[in-house]
Formats: structure tokens, sequence, C-alpha cells
């Protein structure tokens, strides 16, 4: 997934005409549903982030962030992929004596770049 993230589509499947023992793309894209998406931070994806930015020059590093606060209706539901239960806040982000343990807002992002995809 690495090699896929720093050389993109192109380079990566000039690497597999060359006979190098790389997986498709299409079970890089199988490999990257199954990422774990659990509320939190997301440090796999920080770390994919990590590694593209050391390939990038910086001028391609150059992006815009969105963020929104979202409201979201207070819940405990199960979530049968993840076989777990959702809709408690984030332990990394809870704070003792909280009078709810249920997340009641939720922050959405994009990042996109200027110069790259």
């Amino acid at each position: 997934m690495q090699l896929r993230c720093v050389l993109g589509v192109t380079g990566y499947n000039l690497l597999r005409e060359k006979n190098y023992p790389l997986p498709t793309l299409r079970t890089l894209c199988y490999r990257f549903e199954n990422l774990d998406f659990m509320p939190g931070i997301l440090t796999t994806i920080v770390d994919l982030l990590e590694v593209k930015l050391q390939q990038m020059k910086p001028e391609e590093r150059h992006c815009v962030l969105a963020l929104d606060e979202v409201q979201i209706e207070q819940a405990l539901e199960y979530d049968t992929t993840l076989k777990r239960f959702l809709g408690t806040i984030s332990p990394e982000l809870r704070k003792e004596n909280v009078g709810t343990p249920y997340a009641r807002h939720a922050l959405c992002f994009l990042l996109k770049g200027m110069s790259t995809k």
C-alpha cells in the first residue's frame, strides 16, 4: 500500500509490468476497504499520509483542509461490519465526569491537494 501511495497508479503498474511480485490494484483496494475506520484518530491513515509526504516536492505539499463540526443524534448502534457498538465519545477525546457518554458532535474533514491528487 505504501508503494501505491508513493508511486501512484502509473508507477505501481510499471513495477508490476516489470514482474515485481506486487498485488493487483484490486487487491490493494480490497485491503484498503478493510482498514480499521473506527471512531477516533485514524493512525493508519496518518501513517500513510506521512509516507506520501516524504516523497512529495515542497510545492506539491500545498493543500486545502476543510473542517466541519456536525451535530449528530445521540444513539448507541451496533455496527455488524465492525462488530461493535458505535455512538460513544472516542476514548482519547473523553473527559472525566462527562454528563453523557454518547457523542453529540462529529468532526468531518477533507484534505485536498492543490496541485496533486
